[in-house]
C-alpha cells in the first residue's frame, strides 16, 4: 500500500527490550520509505533524537516515556518531534497523565499489529517537519519526488532501489557538504553490524551509474567520504 505522507519517515523506537519493542521493530523493519533506529539507553537516545531529528519517537514503556517526554519537549531541537506511547491496560487517568506530560498519541499495544502500524503512520502525517520535507527536491536536471519515491533526470524516469533513493536524498539535502562514510553508514544502515564501508562505496557506485552525466556532481573526497555539488565538483 501507498504510505502517502509517511514516505522517508524517521522513527526512533525508544525503550527496553521486550515483547512490545520486538513487535514494533518487526512492523517497521525493511519498510520502504522508513528509517528506524532503536535505543534503550536514555542518554544515548536523547543524543540521537537531537542529532538525527526523527519525525517521531515511539516509546514502548510508560514509565520510560513519562521520565523522558519532558526532556524532549524542553529541548529546542526536539520540541516539534511527535511523541507516541505504546502501552497496555492504561486507564483513563493514566492516558490523560501521559498526554499532559507531552505525549501526542497513546496506542494500545494489544491492538492488531496492522492497526498499530497505521496509527503510527497517522501520527507521522501530522509532523510539520515531514510535511515541509515531503516537497520534491530539485537540483539542476534532477527531480526527486519523495511521495512517489521517483527520480526524474531531465525528461527520463530513473528507477532506484530503496537505499539508492535514500542515499540520493541525503546527498541532495546536504549539497556542498562533506558526508563521511561513517555518517552514511550509520544513517542508511543504522545498527546493522554486518554493514561495512565497502557497502557504502558499492552503493555510491551503483547510484553514480544510474545518474548518468549528473554523476559528475557526486565527488569523492579521498580519506573523508563524498559530497554532492551541482553543477559539478566541490568548488563550483
Amino acid at each position: 500500500p501507498i504510505l502517502l505522507h509517511a514516505m522517508s519517515s524517521r522513527l526512533l523506537i525508544w525503550g527496553p527490550s521486550g515483547k512490545a519493542r520486538t513487535l514494533v521493530e518487526s512492523l517497521f523493519d525493511g519498510q520502504a520509505g522508513f528509517s528506524r533506529r532503536v535505543e534503550s539507553n536514555a542518554a544515548k537516545a536523547l543524543a540521537l533524537a537531537k542529532s538525527w531529528r526523527p519525525h517521531a519517537v515511539l516509546f514502548v514503556d510508560p514509565t520510560f516515556a513519562r521520565s523522558q517526554a519532558a526532556a524532549l519537549r524542553g529541548d529546542p531541537q526536539c520540541r516539534r518531534t511527535l511523541l507516541i506511547l505504546l502501552a497496555s491496560d492504561m486507564g483513563e487517568e493514566q492516558v490523560v497523565d501521559a498526554l499532559e506530560g507531552g505525549i501526542d498519541e497513546v496506542i494500545e499495544s494489544s491492538a492488531a499489529p496492522k492497526e498499530i502500524f497505521w496509527r503510527v503512520i497517522a501520527v507521522l502525517r501530522r509532523s510539520p517537519e515531514f510535511q515541509q520535507e515531503s516537497a520534491p527536491i530539485r537540483s539542476g536536471s534532477l527531480t526527486l519526488d519523495r511521495e512517489r519515491r521517483t527520480l526524474r533526470l531531465g525528461s527520463k524516469n530513473v528507477r532506484l532501489s530503496r537505499k539508492e533513493f535514500d542515499l540520493l536524498e541525503l546527498f541532495l539535502r546536504s549539497q556542498g557538504r562533506a558526508l563521511t562514510r561513517l555518517h552514511l553508514l550509520q544513517t542508511l544502515w543504522g545498527s546493522d553490524e554486518a554493514a561495512t564501508f565497502q557497502a557504502v562505496d558499492i552503493l555510491v557506485s551503483r547510484l553514480r551509474r544510474k545518474l548518468g552525466p549528473a554523476a559528475k556532481s557526486l565527488t569523492t573526497l579521498y580519506g573523508v567520504g563524498y559530497a554532492f555539488c551541482w553543477p559539478f565538483g566541490p568548488n563550483k
